[in-house]
Formats: structure tokens, C-alpha cells, sequence
């Protein structure tokens, strides 16, 4: 695991927060860190982009959960029209005011955008392993009520305080 951020103290603090692997580290240089990255999630409050299309290689998976207000943006635009995938929490959301709003003008490719809900409903959509997928989470308050339930059901279930 790698974390990068503005703050490389800060970003010591997350991996120490989220109990990291042995070997994880703190990235130095994001494009290279984005290069060797199968898996990305952004959660900063970025008003431009701060991960360049050229960087992200076939066969990477980007979680985007900062831009949860207009005006915030970590993506390059081209790598939104790159993706084999793009799923939203919520498409109308995310076309307002996520990192998908880049493409909301193009009713094409808005078109093509799929709520997570479906997707997780629909067995029948596959990524290849070459696939680059997005995933914009604009912050959906029945998701998080969701995902909040199933760690406080996990942490009972683990006998954790």
C-alpha cells in the first residue's frame, strides 16, 4: 500500500490510521505512485486536477470521493473519456457536481454512466483486467447510512468494542 498526499507527515498518519500492511509506504512522487497503482482512491479537496490521464497504465480501478461540492475536481477530464467504466452513486449528483460534471454536457457519454446500485444489481457487467474504471462517489446519504451499519455489524460480530 502507498498513500500520497500534499503533507507527507499527513499522509504517515493515515497508513498509521488504517492500520497499513508491513511494506506499505509513503509515495514521494504521485505520478509514479499512480503508474505502479492498480487500485487509486482520491478524497481531496482539489479544485483542479491533480492526476494526469498519462499517468493511470490499463487495468486501473480510481475510487474519486473529493469532489463532493461544484468546483472541486481531482481527475484530468481526458481520463473520464478514457474509461471503460464510470459508475456513480448517484448519476444526476455526480453530473452536477462530481468529477463526471466534466462530461455532463456530452449526452453521449453521460449516457453510458451506471449507478453503483445497478451495477452491484447486475452480475452480467465485467471490467477486464485491462479495463480502467472510475467510480465518482459524490456522497449519498442511504450509502452511507449502509456502509456505516455493516462496519458497526462487523465490529459486533468481531466482539470489538
Amino acid at each position: 500500500m502507498s498513500v500520497w498526499g500534499r503533507s507527507p507527515d499527513s499522509a504517515s498518519l493515515v497508513l498509521d490510521d488504517v492500520d497499513a500492511p508491513t511494506g506499505s509506504s509513503v509515495a514521494t512522487d504521485l505520478a509514479d505512485a499512480c503508474r505502479k497503482s492498480d487500485f487509486i482512491v482520491t478524497t481531496t479537496d482539489a479544485t483542479s486536477p491533480i492526476i494526469d490521464a498519462e499517468w493511470i497504465e490499463p487495468g486501473t480501478h480510481i475510487t474519486a470521493i473529493g469532489a463532493d461540492a461544484p468546483g472541486k475536481h481531482e481527475l484530468d477530464p481526458e481520463l473520464i473519456g478514457w474509461a471503460d467504466l464510470l459508475v456513480a452513486d448517484s448519476t444526476s449528483q455526480c453530473l452536477d457536481h462530481g468529477e463526471l460534471s466534466v462530461i455532463a454536457h456530452d449526452s453521449l457519454l453521460a449516457s453510458h454512466v451506471i449507478e453503483l446500485g445497478t451495477l452491484l444489481a447486475t452480475p452480467t457487467i465485467e471490467r477486464s483486467n485491462s479495463d480502467i474504471t472510475i467510480a465518482d462517489l459524490t456522497g449519498v446519504a442511504a450509502l452511507d447510512i449502509a456502509a456505516a451499519k455493516h462496519v458497526l455489524h462487523r465490529l459486533d460480530n468481531a466482539g470489538q468494542p
